[in-house]
C-alpha cells in the first residue's frame, strides 16, 4: 500500500510538469494573442507549479522523525505549507485584479482566434483532471496541502472557462479582456480564502468530530463499564502523528491498580483503532466539573 506521504509527492511532481508545460504553452498563445486575460491565466498555472513544490517541500519536512526541538514531530510542516500555498494564491489574485482594473480603463480590442479558444478548452480539461487527482489524494492522505493544491488545479480550470466563454465576445467589446482578467481574480481570492481557512482552522485547534466523541465514549463504556463519563476531551493534530487527552470518571470505590489497568487497555485501543496516542486522566465521580 502506497503511504499517504509518498501519494502527496506523486501528485505534486506530476502537477508540477504538467503546470509547467500548460503555463508554457499558454504563455505562447498570450504573446501571440495580446491577450491579458490568457496571460493572467498562464501565470495562474505557473502559480499551480510553485504551490505544488511548496507541497513536495512541506510532506518531506514533515516526514522527518521527532527531535529534541520537536518531540511530536515535524507533521504540521504540512499545514505550514498549506499556508504558503494559500497566501501565494491571494498576492497572485491582487496581481490580476490590478492588472484587470488597468485594461478597463485602457481597453484594447484583443485578438481572440482560435489559437485562445484551442488553450482555454485544453486548460479547462487538463486542470479539471489535475484538480480531481489532487482531490482523491487529499481523501486518501488526509493532507489539507493536497486539497489546497487540487483548490489551485480547480481555480484555473474555473478561470479558464470563463475566459472560454468570454472569448466568443472578444472581438466585439475592447473592455471584454479586463473584465474577464477581473473575473480570474475573483476565482483566485475565493481559493486563497477557502484555503487559508482551512489551514488556519487546523492550526489554532478544532473542535474533534462528533464521530471521534461517540467512538471515545463507546470504548470508554466498553473498557471502565456504565459508570463512566468522557469529558475534557482534545484532540492535537500533527500530522502524521496524532494524540487525544480526556478525563474519566469511574466510581470513588475503583482501586487505584485497576483504573491505571483500564486506562491502559483503552490507551490501547484508541491507538489499534483510531490511530491516536492517547492521555488519560481518571478521577472520581464528583470531580468532573
Amino acid at each position: 500500500m502506497t503511504s499517504p506521504a509518498r501519494l502527496a509527492k506523486a501528485e505534486a511532481r506530476i502537477a508540477i510538469a504538467g503546470n509547467i508545460l500548460l503555463a508554457a504553452y499558454k504563455f505562447i498563445v498570450a504573446y501571440l494573442t495580446g491577450s491579458a486575460a490568457v496571460l493572467a491565466d498562464s501565470w495562474h498555472t505557473l502559480s499551480d507549479s510553485l504551490s505544488s513544490l511548496v507541497l513536495l517541500v512541506g510532506v518531506r519536512v514533515a516526514e522527518r522523525p521527532p527531535d529534541q526541538t520537536h518531540p511530536f514531530g515535524h507533521g504540521r510542516a504540512e499545514l505550514v505549507a498549506t499556508l504558503v500555498i494559500g497566501t501565494m494564491l491571494g498576492v497572485l489574485g491582487l496581481e490580476f485584479l490590478t492588472q484587470g482594473v488597468g485594461k478597463l480603463f485602457h481597453p484594447e480590442v484583443t485578438r481572440y482566434g482560435s489559437m485562445a479558444l484551442v488553450a482555454m478548452a485544453v486548460t479547462v480539461a487538463v486542470k479539471e483532471a489535475m484538480a480531481q487527482f489532487a482531490f482523491w489524494g487529499a481523501r486518501r492522505t488526509g493532507f489539507c496541502s493536497v486539497e489546497a493544491d487540487g483548490q489551485h488545479h480547480r481555480s484555473d480550470a474555473l478561470s479558464s472557462l470563463v475566459l472560454l466563454v468570454g472569448i466568443a465576445v472578444g472581438r466585439r467589446f475592447a473592455w471584454t479582456d479586463g473584465i474577464l482578467t477581473l473575473v480570474v481574480s475573483l476565482f483566485i481570492f475565493q481559493s486563497a480564502w477557502e484555503v487559508l481557512g482551512r489551514a488556519a482552522s487546523q492550526t489554532l485547534g478544532e473542535r474533534p468530530p462528533d464521530e471521534l466523541l461517540e467512538r471515545l465514549r463507546t470504548l470508554g463504556l466498553e473498557c471502565f463499564g456504565p459508570d463512566t463519563y468522557l469529558h475534557h476531551v482534545h484532540v492535537h493534530n500533527y500530522g502524521a502523528h496524532r494524540e487525544v487527552t480526556f478525563h474519566a470518571t469511574l466510581p470513588p470505590t475503583t482501586l487505584l491498580s485497576d483504573a491505571h489497568a483500564r486506562a491502559s487497555i483503552l490507551e490501547g485501543r484508541i491507538k489499534a483503532e483510531l490511530g491516536y496516542d492517547a492521555t488519560i486522566h481518571v478521577e472520581p465521580h464528583g470531580d468532573d466539573q
